[in-house]
C-alpha cells in the first residue's frame, strides 16, 4: 500500500501523458476498446511514423544546435558520486540484526 499511496498522485498525470502521446502517434484509436487487441494494426501504425520522421537518416551537413540539452544521466551519476548518496541510501538500510536463535 505503501508504493500505491507514494504514485496515485501522479496517475492523473500519467493518463495525460499517455493520452497526449497516443494523440501524437494517432493510435488514440486503437488498443483503447475492449475487444480482441490487433497489434499488427499498432506496430504498422508507429514503424510508419518512425520511419517518415527520418530521426536516425544521415543527412549531410546537418549541423547540431548550439543549445544542447543538459545531459541530467551523467550529471545524476556524478552526483552519485559526488554526494555520497548510495553510502548515504546504504548506511540509512544497514541494521544490526540478530542471529541467534531462540528453541
Amino acid at each position: 500500500w505503501n508504493t500505491w499511496g507514494k504514485i496515485s498522485a501522479a496517475i492523473p498525470t500519467l493518463r495525460k501523458v499517455q493520452r497526449h502521446m497516443e494523440k501524437q502517434f494517432r493510435t488514440n484509436t486503437r488498443g483503447a476498446r475492449h475487444g480482441v487487441p490487433d497489434k499488427e494494426k499498432d506496430v504498422s501504425k508507429l514503424t510508419d511514423h518512425y520511419v517518415a520522421s527520418k530521426l536516425y537518416t544521415f543527412t549531410p551537413g546537418r549541423e547540431l544546435k548550439t543549445a544542447r540539452s543538459p545531459d541530467y544521466v551523467t550529471e545524476g551519476a556524478d552526483n552519485l558520486e559526488r554526494l555520497n548518496t548510495i553510502a548515504e541510501w546504504f548506511k540509512r538500510r544497514t541494521h544490526a540484526r540478530e542471529t541467534g536463535e531462540d528453541w
